[in-house]
């Protein structure tokens, strides 16, 4: 029955990326919404990464390794990209430290499984070194936006292009 609730858990999180970000709103009408999971990745110094999923397979990453002040200190802040895998378990992410680490470039690209999990990253130091890590990621949470419509989203976001071009909102084909 454990293991049961367990991969009961498992399918639910792995439905607010994996599936895609789909709310039915007042009506029944099923709408594309945003899906976001933060994450801690316990490597190096640990770090907080925070990975949204909107219609049409679009993420956005934010991330940062832990400063003195613990998992909301940006010390520093992470330039980060990220691609989600075809099959939509995994996460890639390609990251560089905004003014390095310690004074020095460095940038490393890694991967997740969307449900948390063991992860894997590849380290370029200055010089040319390279270190590989394995590391524990822990999906601290999930949500999904509730707009109405897709008027809703765009009037949030304070209008503008990006936002009426987006599909957030609209109805589900």
């Amino acid at each position: 029955m454990k293991r049961l609730l367990v991969s009961m858990a498992t399918v639910g999180l792995l439905l607010g990326l994996a599936a895609g970000p789909v709310s039915a709103a007042p009506g029944g009408v099923a709408r594309n919404q945003v899906s976001t999971n933060n994450y801690t990745l316990f490597i190096g110094g640990n770090h907080t990464y925070i990975v949204s999923l909107a219609c049409g397979g679009v993420l956005w990453v934010t991330g940062w390794q832990w400063g003195s002040g613990g998992p909301t200190d940006h010390s520093p802040d992470e330039i980060a990209t990220a691609t989600l895998s075809p099959d939509r378990q995994t996460i890639y992410v390609s990251a560089e430290y905004v003014g390095g680490y310690g004074g020095f470039p460095l940038t490393w690209q890694g991967s997740w499984p969307v449900a948390g999990g063991t992860g894997n990253a590849t380290v370029q130091w200055l010089g040319g070194q390279v270190n590989t890590y394995v590391f524990d990621v822990v999906l601290n949470t999930t949500t999904v936006s509730t707009y109405k419509n897709h008027g809703d989203y765009v009037s949030s976001m304070g209008g503008g292009s990006d936002a009426a071009h987006s599909c957030i909102g609209m109805p589900m084909k």
